[in-house]
């Protein structure tokens, strides 16, 4: 199996665990799992950039983790 985008990839797991960690409130943990799965990432560090950003509560942090996570996606 290649590590392509899917739900069975560990780091997808990791960010989608953290998705649900979010919608429920739990945004600190969710931002430790995603810095994690950013951590053990490759292709995938647009989705866990991604998800970090969207926790920022200061807008220019928020825009800059949008910046990386597309640099990331190209």
């Amino acid at each position: 199996m290649s590590d392509a985008f899917h739900p069975g990839n560990k780091i997808v797991q990791q960010c989608l665990q953290g998705m649900v960690l979010v919608a429920n409130g739990g945004t600190s943990g969710a931002r430790v799992l995603f810095r994690q799965a950013f951590a053990a990432a490759s292709f995938e560090r647009f989705l866990a950039t991604y998800e970090c950003a969207l926790l920022e509560q200061d807008s220019n942090e928020y825009v800059a983790g949008l910046e990386n996570a597309l640099a990331y996606a190209k």
